[in-house]
């Protein structure tokens, strides 16, 4: 098993997620907290995350970090109750 880098610690991620609806597939993405662990697991949180912040300078840091590590990361999916990377 090929071994996460935990250097960052947790981070913002996107997960993509998917649900029928009237007998189609629908994909979405949200944002939630990402806690990469030494097994090359991924532990996340089970809500997305809203930003916030006790000032808007707060809140503009959060939506700061959140954008940066958009695209920073790679765009995770959940399979069988794991989390993993989403190819293409």
């Amino acid at each position: 098993m090929k071994k996460v880098n935990t250097k960052f610690g947790w981070h913002y991620g996107v997960i993509r997620k998917t649900r029928r609806v009237n007998n189609v597939t629908c994909h979405y993405y949200e944002i939630h907290e990402i806690y990469p662990h030494a097994n090359g697991q991924y532990l996340w949180t089970e809500d997305p995350i809203t930003p916030y912040g006790e000032t808007v300078n707060e809140l503009g840091g959060t939506l700061s970090r959140m954008i940066t590590d958009l695209f920073y990361f790679p765009v995770f999916e959940i399979r069988k109750g794991k989390l993993i990377k989403r190819k293409g």
